[in-house]
């Protein structure tokens, strides 16, 4: 299941579907563990977020996006905490995405950067990989 969450108002707690969840940036760099590919450039400003107050880890979903070809063997980086309000001053928000995998939520988040810029057509694929093993497909 997925939901096209751009310019959306601020959330209070995380819900138990992705429809009933809202993101806009401030939110995301927040109250999320942003987890990015340093080794792949056509992933640039692209991250896979999970929920920060969440036991998930991003490893499972990062192996997969892996055998799907659509991430790098390098070690993924997450954005620390004393990194969040320069990537909330520098990023711009294109879009995000929320999805239910495993009964978990993931939003896929797509920015742009000065220095790294997005990658359209990845972010496509990104979505269309998510979008065949999400938990729901129609709402």
């Amino acid at each position: 299941m997925e939901q096209d969450l751009t310019n959306s108002l601020p959330p209070t707690a995380l819900p138990t579907r992705p429809a009933d969840r809202v993101w806009d940036l401030v939110n995301l760099v927040d109250h999320t563990t942003m987890t990015f590919d340093p080794g792949d450039k056509v992933n640039g400003s692209l991250y896979l977020c999970t929920p920060a107050q969440s036991s998930m880890s991003p490893g499972p979903m990062i192996a997969k996006f892996r055998e799907a070809g659509l991430w790098s063997d390098s070690d993924p980086k997450q954005v620390r905490d004393g990194q969040k309000d320069a990537y909330k001053a520098q990023l711009k928000l294109v879009e995000a995405r929320e999805y239910l995998i495993d009964g978990q939520p993931i939003v896929l988040l797509r920015c742009d950067h000065q220095k790294f810029p997005s990658n359209p057509a990845r972010w496509n694929e990104w979505n269309r990989f998510l979008q065949r093993i999400a938990d729901v497909k129609d709402v």
